[in-house]
């Protein structure tokens, strides 16, 4: 799977309150936009709300942990595997049970 860059455009003031949001529930931008667009075409609609105010949107260790692989994996996406297929996915998983 290959990476790109997306670059947009925003108000300064939009983006710091964006990062600053991002930072209170443990996200990075780039984790938040990649949330955002698997979401978005999973389910082809503007998918889900996330409030800070909310407890239940406050991430767990692991979800936190979650989001950690799935930085590295954009970040460094020739480290992992990945699959087209299920069947092959669930031989590699399998092997090593």
């Amino acid at each position: 799977m290959s990476t790109v860059s997306v670059n947009l455009r925003m108000d300064s003031d939009l983006k710091k309150q964006l990062e600053d949001f991002c930072s209170n529930v443990g996200l990075t931008l780039s984790a938040a936009f990649m949330i955002y667009a698997k979401k978005v075409v999973s389910e082809k609609r503007i998918p889900f709300e996330i409030s800070i105010n909310d407890p239940k949107h406050v991430p767990t260790d692991e979800t936190m942990l979650a989001f950690k692989e799935a930085e590295d994996i954009i970040a460094h996406p020739e480290l992992y595997k990945g699959y087209d297929d299920v069947d092959e996915m669930m031989k590699d998983i399998l092997k090593n049970v």
